[in-house]
């Protein structure tokens, strides 16, 4: 049997300090927000390693140190899809 889908969010507004855990959910809870999160054209980044490490953490926590730098890969990526997006939605 797998272990349960789990899900977590990051706000980040460049600029303005580190990024924060904003919402965790697991089970279907998780699902349910991976689904709307997709409905929305939101990136969605499967890295359960990762998932697992920020999961643990209290909400609205800034990441530490040992984080950023694996973060700091992954919001490039996703706002780099966002960017990609929004070009298309404007060409």
């Amino acid at each position: 049997m797998s272990a349960p889908t789990k899900v977590v969010g990051l706000e980040y507004t460049p600029g303005e300090g580190l990024p924060q855990i904003m919402l965790k959910g697991v089970g279907a809870v998780a699902e349910e927000l991976l689904s709307r999160g997709i409905r929305a054209g939101k990136p969605v980044v499967r890295a359960p390693d990762l998932v697992e490490r920020l999961f643990r953490m209290p909400m609205d926590s800034e990441i530490g140190p040992e984080l950023f730098r694996v973060v700091a890969v992954v919001l490039a990526h996703v706002l780099a899809l966002d960017n990609k997006r929004k070009e298309q939605i404007h060409a």
